[in-house]
């Protein structure tokens, strides 16, 4: 996303934590890199469970090519281009997660047979004695 497209705006922090207050798990994919940088703004959110559509679902072993939200789009039939606006790719991953996989069940099950992530521990933390 380019500077100019963000440069002005802000974030509207206190709906932006409701909706997190609301909710006791978050489905990314790559939700580790989702969850880095949310963290720096909103570190509450090392509260919720954080499950990770990419890595929670044996995308290769199915016989995909690779675990990229598009290429799964793609074949799947649902969409051939990403925006990576996060309301189209939250839609597109919950049409994604709904689909039948070749285990019979939707991608979903597979995503929250997996335990959560871990919490999150900034790079800082971890260096600490």
């Amino acid at each position: 996303i380019p500077y100019s497209s963000v440069e002005g705006k802000s974030f509207h922090d206190e709906k932006i934590k409701s909706f997190f207050a609301r909710t006791d798990s978050i489905f990314a994919h790559n939700a580790s890199f989702d969850r880095s940088f949310l963290y720096q703004m909103y570190p509450e959110i090392n509260d919720q469970k954080w499950f990770c559509t990419m890595r929670n679902v044996p995308w290769k072993q199915y016989g995909f090519e690779n675990s990229k939200l598009l290429t799964l789009l793609q074949a799947h039939n649902i969409t051939n281009f990403q925006t990576h606006r996060a309301l189209d790719d939250i839609s597109y991953l919950m049409e994604l997660m709904r689909k039948q996989g070749p285990s019979g069940h939707p991608y979903l099950k597979d995503v929250i047979a997996k335990n959560p992530m871990k919490k999150y521990a900034p790079a800082s933390q971890k260096t600490r004695v």
